[in-house]
């Protein structure tokens, strides 16, 4: 392929240098509250918080770029608001010097509201022209297209809540906390929007026990805890319940609607997930709190999962619909340790290592069985099996002969190994097992030929932070680490084969191989990267979900590390304000095992790869913070 110093690359990479793109972000949060101590512990408090962000996006792409040799510019601002009210109401009181209670009763109110004006538009008298400011010009009656569009878009839920919690400690060695709330949401059926849950709490503080005295020199505080809760969950869809309308083209020139044909069909019984979760753990502090350990077993079962169910059948137009539909089990271990090392009055230095196991596998299903995941085309969820499990082809090489191609008796006749029932394999093809052993290799829910390779989900994740702070300097290092995910590289021979195009977009896509440093099957005996390069006829000869390109992968990176200086005491006081410089970066190099580019930048609830994302960007960010 033609590279630096071609003149057609070196033409292409200028024109597209041309095309602006603007992305800008805004956020602001304010929170009021007031309260009042009716008398001595028992206090009402009241809070209003408002969470403003905007996002505006303009894109300029210049004429030279165009296959209509037009100027395209596009918008769009987008806001989101979210109001929370709270009313909480709170006593608490210590009796005999030994009991305490601490009760609250809660009323909350929250709205969350999106607004989203877009538009574009084609032909601008210039390229100077950046923006839609022309009037008329919407339509091209020649080649039949559109010139402008704009939409708009609007949706807004409401939540309420009712509360209340009781604490209950004794001497702070044994404690209990039981908690109640009642939800409703707008998002669920009228008759289905309240949930009802309840939580219950132990903790058991053994090292204020006099029989632990022996352990006083190291052990400074250790506390066993177990608690077990339902809590509720709801979705980003705010409409589903209630089915979903769209706008539709016009109908003798009367405007129309449709309904949502993928995921818009109405269920008023749509309601709350139920998760149940169970948590054992143990706070320990040692040393003279130098050190301290904490460990978690969780387990959660979630009932009535809200998911898209594909539907049976075409006879009613609607390809899914959202129901409370499925059941899952997740558990985990976490670890988190932390050590002072140093907490001299000039040097203070500390590090913090966690790591955390987590698995999770599908219980049920609405109809006891297995089931295509919606995540991605290379995942499925069986019961008893991690949720979307990565599939993939096994293959043994490259057929030589016609002799190694199978043949199997097919409606009474020998047919050898293919696809479809005109598509069969010959030498330079790609071995694909036929794991079902029908005749065919196929890759769908009734005939499937794919084998479960490994879990999104990886053995162990974790992060490893540290801090230090010496005259007025401070550095901050954060490091997290993934060890054993599997990654189902699918960008991996992504274009190199052949493939009949139909339009423009189908044939002038990009290549991610450097062919002048793969190979490409010839004749028998060659050993190459991929098989003959002839017109991908439906054999998966170039199909990427394959085991060869799945990977056990680790890595750790340096995510975030921060140099600061602050001013000392003494000149803070004679400037009467206080000042701190920093510089940051992030993402500075990653190690590991991965061929691909990211590791971390994969889809975490697929684990496939398929050159989606782009790499997390390298930032340096210099700061100044001044505290009046």
């Amino acid at each position: 392929l033609p590279g630096p110093g071609n003149a057609a690359f070196d033409e292409l990479v200028k024109r597209f240098e041309t095309i602006k793109e603007k992305n800008e972000s805004y956020r602001l949060r304010v929170a009021f509250d007031v309260s009042y101590e009716f008398v001595k512990g028992l206090t009402f408090k009241s809070s209003l918080s408002a969470d403003y962000s905007q996002q505006n996006q303009q894109l300029f792409m210049p004429s030279e770029v165009d296959e209509y040799k037009e100027t395209y510019s596009s918008g769009q601002i987008s806001r989101n608001l979210m109001l929370l009210n709270e009313n909480l109401l709170t006593y608490k009181h210590t009796f005999a010097e030994a009991h305490t209670v601490d009760v609250l009763v809660g009323l909350s109110f929250q709205t969350d509201e999106m607004y989203l004006n877009s538009g574009w538009g084609r032909g601008a008298p210039s390229n100077l022209i950046h923006y839609v400011s022309w009037e008329g010009n919407v339509y091209d009656t020649k080649d039949n297209r559109s010139l402008k569009d704009f939409t708009s878009d609007k949706e807004k839920s409401t939540m309420v809540g009712v509360f209340g919690r009781v604490n209950y400690n004794y001497l702070q060695k044994y404690l209990v906390s039981i908690t109640l709330r009642r939800d409703a949401s707008s998002k669920f059926g009228e008759k289905v929007r309240w949930g009802t849950f309840p939580s219950y709490a132990i903790g058991y503080a053994f090292s204020e026990e006099s029989f632990m005295a022996w352990a006083k020199r190291v052990l400074d505080y250790g506390k066993i805890r177990v608690s077990f809760g339902k809590s509720g969950r709801q979705f980003d869809q705010p409409y589903v319940a209630y089915g979903v309308l769209g706008a539709s083209k016009p109908f003798l020139g009367n405007p129309t609607v449709e309904p949502e044909l993928g995921f818009g069909l109405i269920n008023r019984e749509l309601t709350w997930e139920e998760p149940r979760q169970w948590d054992v753990g143990m706070d320990m502090d040692l040393l003279n709190y130098r050190l301290g350990v904490v460990v978690d077993y969780y387990r959660r079962y979630t009932d009535k999962l809200l998911y898209p169910v594909r539907l049976p059948g075409t006879h009613n137009g609607y390809s899914a619909q959202w129901q409370n539909a499925y059941g899952i089990l997740n558990e985990g271990v976490e670890v988190m340790v932390k050590w002072d090392i140093m907490r001299e009055r000039e040097v203070k230095w500390d590090m913090t290592f966690n790591i955390a196991r987590n698995w999770n596998r599908l219980k049920k299903s609405q109809d006891g069985k297995d089931f295509s995941s919606n995540a991605g085309l290379n995942n499925m969820n069986v019961i008893g099996k991690p949720l979307n499990g990565i599939y993939a082809f096994r293959t043994a090489g490259y057929y030589n002969s016609m002799d190694e191609v199978p043949c199997y008796y097919i409606d009474g006749k020998y047919t050898p190994l293919g696809t479809l029932k005109t598509q069969f394999y010959r030498p330079g093809d790609r071995v694909i097992v036929d794991a079902d052993g029908n005749g065919r290799i196929e890759a769908n829910s009734t005939e499937e030929d794919r084998e479960y390779v490994g879990a999104p989900l990886p053995l162990a994740s974790g992060g490893i932070t540290t801090s230090l702070e010496w005259m007025g300097f401070d550095l901050n290092m954060l490091f997290n680490y993934v060890l054993g995910r599997h990654i189902l590289n699918a960008g991996r021979g992504a274009s190199v084969g052949t493939v009949a195009g139909m339009i423009v977009e189908d044939i002038t896509k990009p290549v991610f191989e450097d062919l002048g440093k793969v190979t490409f099957w010839q004749k028998p005996g060659d050993r190459t990267d991929y098989p003959k390069n002839r017109l991908e006829a439906g054999l998966y000869n170039f199909s990427t979900n394959i085991y060869a390109n799945v990977q056990n992968v680790s890595f750790i990176k340096l995510k975030t590390i921060t140099l600061g200086y602050s001013l000392p005491e003494a000149v803070r006081k004679k400037l009467h304000f206080g000042a701190r410089v920093f510089v940051s970066a992030e993402n500075l190099f990653t190690i590991t095992n991965y061929k691909g580019a990211d590791p971390e930048s994969v889809d975490v609830v697929t684990g496939v790869d398929n050159l989606g994302n782009y790499p997390l960007a390298r930032r340096v960010t210099i700061g100044l913070t001044i505290n009046l």
